[in-house]
């Protein structure tokens, strides 16, 4: 994992059985992306020591939902999402989701997500969040 990123708070209790989540620190981040990062373990395997396809899948619609609520300020779940698997995850590999939001409605987000292990493309995916007009939890 790299030296600057710190653990969050799972938004939750499904989130913080994934995680711990880990974000860049402030003076690490991109004001474009929003990044997003979790060390697969033993637990996250679908066998032969791979990452399980659940786990990806759920960690991009994590850190994409995230994305989209930290974008309106305010909770939002998800309407639609597309994944494309590229590579395997390995145990020990530090996933890192580069998030940017394309666009935001006033009901609707729009998000497309990379997956990353080091410079090892993993995944991409593109979905829709709605924005719920709801409080984030834990604020």
């Amino acid at each position: 994992m790299p030296p600057h990123f710190k653990p969050v708070k799972g938004q939750s209790i499904y989130s913080e059985h994934l995680g711990p989540i880990h974000v860049p620190d402030k003076a690490h981040r991109d004001k474009d992306f929003f990044q997003f990062g979790i060390t697969l373990e033993e637990r996250h395997t679908g066998g032969r020591g791979r990452g399980h396809g659940g786990v990806t899948m759920t960690f991009l619609d994590e850190a994409m939902g995230r994305a989209a609520s930290e974008t309106c300020q305010r909770m939002c779940v998800t309407l639609s999402m597309t994944t494309h698997f590229l590579a395997a995850t390995h145990i020990g590999d530090f996933i890192c989701a580069s998030v940017k939001v394309r666009r935001r409605g006033q009901n609707i987000v729009f998000v497309d997500a990379q997956l990353h292990a080091g410079e090892r493309l993993l995944a991409t995916a593109s979905g829709t969040w709605k924005n719920t007009r709801q409080p984030i939890p834990g604020r």
